[in-house]
């Protein structure tokens, strides 16, 4: 995976912020563990900083290697677990390769996804990020000479952050009140709204601004048994920057 702005690494750097910022209602034990095993490519760059795509367990297996060289946490790199980054240290970052960093750690199984569930999937409460229409606006006359050089295009990009709740009689301890069905529902989108709308500046990652246009029912499923809310988010990156 590389660090960069592409559209799918766009999507999956929501799904980060949100999974670490964003209180899952069900504990970790609830939703299990797994091993998972994913890919980073080396930059060079001092400083460079990975992005987890699943929360590791403290004391749990975690092993990363750079073209097969086993790294040690604390002397080539620091994990941090409860912002699930790794950042390499001085004179520690990887050589600039695809995909030369492996991550194969025990993590806890997903709640937050890039697409929308089978009705039959046990998986609730879940949060899926669908991204949509991505509109291109050249930052200025004279700002670089070939589409490559400079900071590239402004880049505003259009988001879907959904949030289901199967139909159940479950009470949801959540930030120390119970909640169960759509009130569940409402709760999770006002903590995803809140992290957003105050974390515009500055942005994490390599985000310019971003901001919440809307959030709506959605009573499509309603049918099936399943509560949804759609938050729609506007961000914005200069793309080659």
């Amino acid at each position: 995976m590389e660090n960069l702005k592409y559209p799918y690494v766009i999507n999956y750097m929501l799904r980060h912020l949100i999974l670490f910022n964003v209180t899952d209602p069900l504990a970790d034990t609830s939703r299990g563990y797994s091993s998972y095993t994913q890919y980073f490519s080396g930059t060079g760059a001092a400083g460079q900083i990975n992005y987890l795509a699943r929360k590791p367990i403290s004391g749990e297996k975690f092993i990363v290697q750079v073209s097969g060289v086993t790294k040690v946490d604390g002397t080539d790199y620091d994990l941090s677990v409860s912002s699930g980054t790794i950042t390499w240290k001085a004179g520690k970052a990887p050589a600039d390769g695809n995909d030369n960093i492996s991550v194969e750690y025990t993590a806890v199984k997903p709640w937050i996804y890039d697409d929308h569930p089978a009705l039959s999937s046990s998986y609730f409460p879940r949060i899926t990020i669908e991204s949509q229409t991505a509109t291109y606006e050249p930052p200025g006359m004279g700002t670089y000479l070939t589409y490559n050089s400079g900071s590239g295009d402004r880049v505003i990009f259009q988001n879907v952050i959904s949030v289901r709740n199967r139909q159940n009689n479950i009470d949801y301890t959540y930030g120390s009140i119970k909640y169960r069905n759509m009130d569940l529902v409402d709760q999770i989108s006002e903590n995803i709204v809140n992290y957003f709308q105050t974390n515009k500046h500055p942005c994490p990652w390599n985000f310019y601004y971003w901001n919440i246009d809307s959030v709506v029912r959605d009573r499509s499923e309603e049918d099936f048994g399943i509560f949804k809310k759609d938050i729609m988010l506007t961000l914005e990156y200069f793309d080659k920057s």
